[in-house]
């Protein structure tokens, strides 16, 4: 039987002003580091000189559509992994459950329910990862466990080339992962050809590529490509 699975990556969370926590917008507002910070700050500006790419929700959002096509198709992924953990941003909350792949699951499972009014597939969320990195393995260990001929990527644009590298190591390194046919979607191009007749929303998500936030996280995404290779990666802590 030909199995195939969905992975989302997260980018992160952050808390509306009523204490609810939600996926990322496009764009956050990072921490002096560069990394999450768990706030959401209303009216940001992409051209200005703090702002990032985050892309959460938007993540969440294509992957629904991407799962309710193949599930339309009779070809519905048996698993749909939130490869988003609990990194130190969310160290400052008490509940130890708080994790961004929970906060992600929740907003898919009820897209996926309520909207498209679909049977909801096994849900995995890796509660403790705190890198790409760590993605990438416990979603081929998971894929490899499962006996997965396919696994499909979600990830905003910018993080693309990163997950790439990240993949592509991990399954040179692991025979049976190399087994395992990876798939990169970019969730932003994704909803751009999903949303072509709004021309609103198809201008907006162009914008953000020609952005200064764009160009500011694609810096730091190459940064981490390079780190990577040169063996000073940071394994075991938080991503800027």
């Amino acid at each position: 039987m030909y199995k195939q699975g969905l992975c989302v990556l997260g980018r992160g969370i952050e808390q509306a002003q009523n204490g609810k926590w939600l996926p990322t917008r496009l764009i956050e507002k990072p921490s002096p580091q560069g990394g999450h910070t768990g706030y959401r700050h209303l009216n940001l500006d992409p051209n200005d000189t703090v702002s990032r790419i985050a892309g959460s929700n938007a993540n969440i959002i294509a992957a629904t559509h991407l799962f309710t096509t193949l599930a339309n198709m009779g070809k519905a992924p048996q698993v749909v992994i939130f490869a988003a953990g609990r990194p130190s941003y969310l160290a400052q909350y008490p509940d130890p459950a708080l994790a961004e792949g929970g906060i992600m699951a929740a907003k898919f499972v009820r897209l996926i329910q309520k909207r498209h009014r679909l049977e909801v597939p096994e849900i995995v969320i890796f509660q403790e990862n705190k890198t790409t990195w760590d993605d990438t393995i416990s979603s081929l260990l998971l894929a490899d466990e499962q006996g997965l001929s396919r696994l499909w990527v979600i990830t905003v644009s910018v993080h693309i080339a990163r997950a790439r590298e990240f993949f592509f190591a991990a399954r040179a390194q692991n025979d049976s992962f190399g087994k395992i046919r990876v798939g990169l979607i970019s969730s932003d191009k994704y909803l751009r050809r999903r949303y072509d007749r709004w021309r609103h929303i198809k201008e907006a998500l162009l914008a953000l590529l020609q952005s200064t936030a764009y160009e500011r996280t694609e810096m730091s995404e190459q940064a981490g490509i390079r780190a990577f290779w040169a063996g000073t990666y940071r394994f075991s802590q938080e991503e800027p």
